[in-house]
């Protein structure tokens, strides 16, 4: 692989971890009630308050981890990925390794299950990281064979789908800022399903948004920042004052104003990048 390639890959398993780790993340807490389960100690007695901001703050750190997944699989041969049935071998790595096989005592682990005595509900947890492992194996091979959907998605609507991550990202910041300022539960937003639906909806119009702009980028410039600070934080205002939401801040506008910059920054600078290559 050339340097290019690396960094693509390694952003690639990155997106594919990030994505499939908040999705799976948030379902799973969702219907099987995690905040009770952590707050019954069932997971251990070193476990933070389950309103920690480092908790809140555990699915943007999980780049982190998607950067280290990407480093790791780099030594890989990139034939591996592209085979049959790559996914399956590679989830049997990860799930093998990173979750039977475990150095530490956790639950779903051999050593957990030798040396820890966690209660049969721990046990729920295991739902949640077979899935978003097995997803994120499937992803990352999908990604790497040439004629796969996504790998065609990823090079035809590269920036579109950044726009539409950094929207993601962006709002949900925003939404953590608002907390750690007023002091409130930023699990109330997380759990609000008129605010995911309004995050969601944002990324979709950013996504289509992008895809207009760069066909005319020079004439529809105005138009296509006017929509992006729209997207990254006026509308959450609306929102928030209209249904009451404890988030009822003006900062999204300052955040909304970064936010569009950065995102026409990038495509801006990326784009013409290929420009010259070409």
């Amino acid at each position: 692989m050339i340097k290019k390639d690396k960094i693509r890959f390694v952003l690639k398993v990155t997106a594919a971890h990030v994505i499939t780790y908040i999705i799976c993340g948030i379902f799973f807490s969702t219907v099987l009630n995690y905040e009770e389960l952590w707050q019954s100690g069932a997971l251990g007695d070193q476990q933070r308050d389950y309103n920690s901001i480092f908790v809140s703050l555990g699915p943007f750190l999980q780049v982190i981890r998607g950067l280290l997944f990407g480093g790791i699989l780099l030594q890989i041969p990139k034939e591996f990925f592209q085979q049959k049935y790559g996914w399956l071998k590679l989830w049997m790595v990860v799930a093998g390794i990173g979750i039977l096989n475990t150095p530490g005592s956790m639950p779903g682990s051999i050593e957990g299950f030798i040396y820890a005595s966690f209660p049969l509900e721990a046990y729920k947890t295991c739902f949640e990281i077979f899935t978003q492992t097995l997803w994120f194996s499937w992803l990352v091979c999908r990604t790497e064979k040439e004629k796969s959907l996504a790998a065609k998605m990823a090079v035809n609507y590269k920036y579109p789908l950044i726009a539409a991550g950094i929207t993601v990202v962006g709002i949900s910041l925003s939404g953590f800022l608002i907390a750690a300022l007023k002091g409130i539960d930023i699990t109330g937003g997380t759990q609000d399903p008129g605010a995911l639906l309004l995050m969601v909806l944002s990324s979709v119009i950013m996504f289509l948004i992008t895809i207009w702009y760069l066909k005319k980028p020079a004439i529809r410039l105005i138009a296509f920042l006017f929509v992006c600070y729209l997207m990254n934080g006026v509308h959450t205002i609306i929102y928030n004052y209209l249904t009451a939401s404890p988030f009822q801040s003006l900062l999204p506008l300052l955040t909304a104003l970064v936010i569009t910059f950065l995102i026409w920054l990038l495509i801006r600078r990326e784009s013409k990048q290929e420009s010259g290559d070409k």
